[in-house]
């Protein structure tokens, strides 16, 4: 899956940092706008707090929960990122069959939006990070009218979606914080 998923997270670079260049408003991080609104009125440990807190409404909030995940146990064992991969799998991909077109734009759009709440990403990872989706959507979709399972079609596009996110943590997220914390500072 690693193959596969390589190629998918050079296209959001790409995509990401030329919307920056063209764009350069759209590099402020959710951080550094909580930074800049805390600085008007609290200390900034309150903007960890608040980012902590709202990082757990939107886990707590969310309509597709734990419940969800009952029929693919044998996936959801192997740790937290499978989990929370075939979890997003599975809310914005699973059904997609079903979909029309612009139902389906939206989903990755909004896959790209809840990204935000990480706070480290720029404004401009919405997009990018939404064809991100879509390439995880095209997986889903193939898969499931090769095998027409389901399970097999989220189980892969969340195996490739675990992939990504681990290259990501491993070596693309340092230098994300780190890039962050000095734009935020300075």
């Amino acid at each position: 899956r690693y193959v596969v998923a390589l190629p998918i997270l050079l296209i959001v670079i790409a995509l990401l940092y030329s919307q920056i260049a063209l764009l350069p408003w759209m590099g402020v991080s959710g951080l550094e706008l909580m930074f800049l609104l805390v600085d008007l009125i609290a200390p900034y440990w309150l903007a960890s707090v608040a980012g902590i807190a709202l990082f757990w409404c939107y886990v707590v909030a969310s309509d597709r929960g734990e419940s969800q995940l009952s029929g693919y146990k044998r996936y959801e064992s192997k740790g937290v990122l499978p989990r929370l991969a075939l979890w997003e799998e599975q809310t914005f991909r699973e059904g997609a069959e079903n979909w029309s077109f612009p139902k389906r734009l939206w989903s990755c759009l909004l896959f790209g939006a809840a990204h935000l709440q990480a706070l480290i990403f720029p404004l401009a990872a919405v997009i990018p990070l939404g064809i991100g989706g879509g390439f995880f959507m095209i997986i889903y979709l193939r898969t499931l009218r090769r095998s027409g399972s389901r399970e097999r079609a989220v189980c892969l596009a969340a195996a490739t979606h675990t992939a990504y996110n681990r290259i990501v943590l491993m070596v693309l997220m340092p230098l994300f914080v780190v890039w962050a914390i000095i734009r935020a500072v300075v």
